[in-house]
């Protein structure tokens, strides 16, 4: 079995966090909400046809303003351990949960549009499986960072790919947190941040799984249209922009 020894700690240590929004904050979004002026919809509007339909978004204002609970939605974001820590000038936030599998960690990233939310009904069963007949050696630490700009981690200063989040990654996971080896998972745009983790930094990270995987064939037949061509030349360009971006 792969064993995770916590290393020493390098840099400053993550600061304690917790989801703690001014009601200020939540009396101005409120405001906003009940001022909204709703825009005028066709008359053959329907099925989606046009974008969001006006019924369905005025009945999800509705719900935030008459039923949704802010605060109770606090408290199940707060029973784990958050943190706040720079990496490369970005304040990133993350849960970081010990496990009893003697110190064996495993870093689990969200994609878009999603959050750090999806993965916390998992951290229980991750970090003590014995609470589910499980081997207590089979748990991990876990540690769950918010994608930078995506929940309470800093947006960067400029667009930023998931090659560059993955080197942000390995300095959390060991300069951060003193892990010498781990394992990544992610999804969407997680995957593409685990796939670079497991590309770039093999030296650290044990193994990857994903639960998507994209890909495109290096031997695919020359285009059939203009329109096949164009949207090649485009896809080559997000990719340079975003999956390949380093700096």
């Amino acid at each position: 079995m792969l064993k995770y020894r916590p290393g020493p700690h390098r840099m400053s240590a993550p600061r304690p966090f917790k989801v703690d929004i001014p009601q200020e904050k939540i009396d101005q979004i409120y405001a906003r909400l009940r001022c909204a002026s709703w825009p005028a919809e066709p008359d053959d509007a329907g099925m989606w046809q046009y974008g969001t339909e006006l019924g369905f978004l005025r009945s999800f204002v509705e719900y935030w303003l008459t039923e949704y609970d802010w605060r109770a939605a606090e408290a199940e974001l707060n029973p784990w351990p958050q943190f706040m820590t720079d990496i490369d000038g970005i304040d990133v936030h993350f849960y970081h949960v010990r496990g009893t599998g003697n110190g064996r960690a495993l870093i689990l990233t969200h994609g878009w549009p999603g959050s750090t939310l999806e993965f916390l009904g998992m951290i229980d069963r991750l970090a003590y499986p014995a609470r589910y007949g499980g081997n207590p050696e089979s748990g991990f630490d876990v540690v769950i960072p918010s994608l930078p700009g995506y929940g309470f981690s800093q947006p960067p200063s400029r667009p930023i790919g998931p090659r560059r989040i993955a080197s942000m990654w390995r300095k959390l996971m060991t300069e951060k947190l003193g892990y010498r080896r781990f394992g990544a998972h992610g999804g969407d745009w997680g995957s593409a941040v685990s796939t670079w983790l497991g590309a770039d930094h093999a030296d650290v990270v044990a193994g990857i799984h994903l639960n998507m995987v994209a890909s495109w064939s290096r031997d695919r037949h020359p285009p059939e249209s203009d329109d096949e061509a164009e949207y090649r030349r485009e896809l080559a360009r997000v990719q340079s922009r975003a999956l390949l971006q380093k700096s």
